[in-house]
């Protein structure tokens, strides 16, 4: 296939063949602890999805926002304090719109407090062998000794391609909630290759100064499922080029093996 660079601009990266076969196609720093933003996310799913599990939570539970969640900056549904949403609502606000609020909010309603659910968070990565990632909050915006690596991320969205719950929003361009005033609320996915590439359907984004702009996508194609991330990249563009780019070397490189 000739040399390939890839990745150039990343601190870290990894390309991941998820299936047929388990195989690490790609990577650079993949075990480097860095900041990881709103990718964060995929854990606070995965906690949520084993309250759910257990029945602690339901779907149809209705969600208040605290005043902590309300004022919450960066991406968020702007709900007011005291303001409810079924947890389906902000399941899916956090995964296609990657709502901070939405993600304290059912960190609170699953655990009644964020120290609680971070214990969870760090919990689940224990079981799931996250060698070089400890969390502090349940959203990803910046607090010391908060991180995770590329290849920790990776076994985050292993997990996360389990659960239908997760894809079936991950794959959307846009969809709404409605609110308590019956007002419908656009949600726009972070994730600018859905819709844009047809074998992306996942899975998360990841902004903030420090840890600069991250993605953890996923794609299908003729039954190769491949997995890329970046971390720490200068801007969105070049965190998407560089993502088409190890998916498209992904795709090339599983038709040679």
């Amino acid at each position: 296939m000739g040399k390939t660079i890839l990745a150039q601009n990343a601190r870290a990266a990894i390309l991941f063949k998820a299936s047929p076969n388990n195989k690490v196609l790609f990577q650079k720093h993949a075990t480097k602890r860095l900041p990881i933003a709103s990718i964060t996310k995929l854990m606070t799913m995965l906690v949520l999805l084993d309250g759910i599990d257990a029945g602690k939570i339901k779907w149809t539970d209705k969600v208040e926002m605290s005043p902590a969640a309300a004022s919450l900056y960066g991406s968020k549904i702007h709900l007011k304090p005291g303001e409810k949403l079924p947890v389906g609502d902000m399941f899916k606000s956090m995964i296609i719109a990657s709502a901070n609020d939405a993600a304290i909010a059912l960190a609170e309603h699953l655990s009644g407090t964020m120290d609680n659910f971070i214990d969870k968070m760090n919990q689940k990565a224990k079981t799931l062998g996250l060698k070089n990632s400890h969390f502090v909050n349940s959203h990803g915006l910046f607090e010391d000794n908060h991180y995770s690596s590329a290849i920790d991320i990776v076994k985050m969205v292993s997990m996360a391609l389990r659960r239908e719950e997760i894809l079936k929003y991950s794959r959307l361009k846009y969809d709404y909630i409605r609110k308590e005033d019956n007002q419908l609320q656009k949600l726009v996915n972070t994730n600018k290759l859905i819709g844009t590439i047809p074998e992306v359907d996942g899975l998360k984004t990841g902004y903030t100064p420090l840890a600069g702009c991250c993605l953890a996508a996923t794609a299908l194609k003729d039954n190769v499922r491949l997995i890329a991330v970046v971390l720490g990249e200068p801007r969105k563009a070049v965190r998407d080029k560089e993502v088409i780019e190890m998916l498209n070397y992904g795709f090339k490189a599983s038709l040679l093996t």
